[in-house]
């Protein structure tokens, strides 16, 4: 799969990733210990294992992964040629949709990379990873001590190189959960077992364009707003001038009042019970739409070279944490 082309037709249409806005899409739920004993699952894995390499060329060395690079055929091939081969040439790969899943996207690195290095944030906790890809994020919170994770993506064949890449990493047991629901919408306003019982949401790369911004946008607001809290009562936070604070136990800058100069009396903290981190290089969906002013800036990082290379126009990618504007808290 020619990459440059695969990265301008995700930018250009939101009809061509593994997690969509489809609400009639089936749904599958499995476990990282019970999942290579099915004759299908093994026809896919087999496909999956045929068309990547395990890599670990990429910012998060610590976590191999089977991902698809210019060592593999199908890297080369039009988006589409891998599932829809009429004249017989290059590879048929048998995939029923674009392998999205197979690229370590430069978001997903950045906020995989962000996991392993602050750890402590996401240790004992419940984690989603919604649009979860090749399972990276998933992988990391797992490998950091989350409690429980689950691996979200209504590509079948996603969450089958998602459980592919933890058995590699050495993931076993009930820890990790995949499920093809899709759960954007789902949770907060509507109970939705899964999705309210997460404390962490994890989004890799998937403000992609516009499109997909307009769904994911009030979804995380509703999660963020859902149960929050304002307190005015902040006497016992020591004061550091230019600081921001919040009280909640790793939850990271949250504070929806004044910073430097002001009077502590007049700070409000907002209490989220479900942190939200977005990795992303600067896609349209983060630079052209409201959804930067409620962003907090987490980490930036460098690409390597090779990510450069494979993500023409990207250099940088940031992690962001989701927060509430002080009206909304």
């Amino acid at each position: 799969m020619n990459i440059r082309l695969c990265t301008c037709t995700l930018l250009k249409s939101s009809r061509r990733v593994g997690f969509l806005p489809n609400r009639n899409a089936p749904s599958t739920t499995l476990y990282a210990n019970s999942s290579g004993k099915d004759s299908d699952v093994i026809s896919v894995r087999g496909k999956i294992l045929s068309n990547t390499v395990l890599s670990r060329q990429h910012m998060t060395p610590e976590i191999a992964l089977h991902l698809i690079t210019p060592d593999c055929a199908i890297y080369h091939q039009p988006v589409g040629a891998g599932h829809h081969n009429s004249d017989n040439s290059g590879a048929d790969t048998g995939f029923s949709a674009d392998p999205f899943w197979g690229f370590f996207w430069p978001g997903g690195q950045a906020l995989t990379r962000f996991i392993l290095d602050t750890g402590h944030v996401f240790r004992g906790k419940t984690v989603l990873e919604v649009g979860c890809g090749c399972g990276a994020s998933a992988i990391a919170a797992l490998l950091v001590g989350a409690t429980r994770v689950i691996a979200n993506d209504i590509d079948p064949v996603a969450l089958q190189a998602t459980l592919l890449n933890a058995e590699r990493n050495g993931i076993t047991g009930n820890r990790l959960v995949v499920s093809s629901d899709n759960l954007i919408g789902q949770g907060a306003d509507e109970t939705h077992q899964t999705v309210d019982r997460c404390e962490v949401v994890l989004i890799g790369d998937l403000f992609y364009d516009t499109e997909i911004a307009a769904d994911l946008h009030p979804w995380i607001q509703r999660l963020a707003r859902a149960g929050a809290e304002v307190r005015e009562d902040v006497s016992s936070v020591p004061v550091i001038s230019g600081a921001i604070y919040c009280n909640a136990k790793d939850c990271g800058p949250l504070c929806i009042g004044e910073s430097e100069g002001a009077n502590i009396s007049s700070h409000y903290f907002a209490f989220c019970p479900v942190q939200i981190y977005i990795g992303d290089p600067g896609r349209h969906g983060i630079t052209e739409t409201g959804v930067l002013s409620q962003m907090e800036l987490r980490a930036r990082y460098e690409l390597p070279a090779n990510v450069c290379l494979e993500n023409s126009g990207f250099s940088h990618a940031n992690v962001w944490q989701f927060r509430l504007p002080s009206d909304e808290a």
